[in-house]
């Protein structure tokens, strides 16, 4: 169980840190909630310990396997040639999933998009949801705040 001050990712939002934990009560039941502030634009969640949805929080990645991830960015990686929607409803299911070696894998293959083909309008929204994902854990993992410092790692990939 995390803890308040505990560095935590949120799928599709990115790394926060838990700021309190506090009980509601809603519908006549007493429900415990992690608040957690979202680093990328200051958002603040309130997400149930035992959330029925299924979404849960997640530590940030260590700094190792932050340095892993940058380094797994990989210019001769294929990007896929299937139809935008379906690449699209992968890419935000894969996004879904909170793992930052998915969040990791569909920057890789926008960055490879762009390149080659540049970015559709939806395409090019997906890349600056799933930038400011990555960003944020690998920041916070890294202990920095700089994005232009971890995007300038990955980006030297290309």
């Amino acid at each position: 169980m995390f803890k308040v001050g505990d560095k935590v990712v949120y799928p599709m939002h990115g790394a926060g840190v838990i700021e309190a934990i506090e009980f509601k009560e809603i519908g006549g039941k007493t429900v415990e909630y992690f608040r957690v502030r979202i680093y990328s634009g200051n958002i603040k969640l309130m997400i149930p310990v035992s959330n029925p949805s299924g979404v849960q929080l997640r530590p940030v990645v260590s700094k190792e396997e932050a340095a892993r991830i940058i380094d797994s960015f990989d210019s001769d990686r294929t990007s896929s040639n299937i139809p935008w929607n379906k690449r699209y409803k992968e890419n935000i299911d894969k996004l879904k999933s909170g793992t930052a070696d998915n969040v990791a894998g569909v920057l890789n293959d926008l960055i490879l998009r762009e390149k080659k083909h540049g970015l559709s309008t939806s395409d090019r929204k997906m890349f600056i949801l799933t930038k400011s994902i990555l960003c944020s854990e690998l920041n916070t993992a890294l202990e920095t705040d700089n994005n232009s410092e971890v995007l300038e790692r990955i980006l030297s990939k290309f």
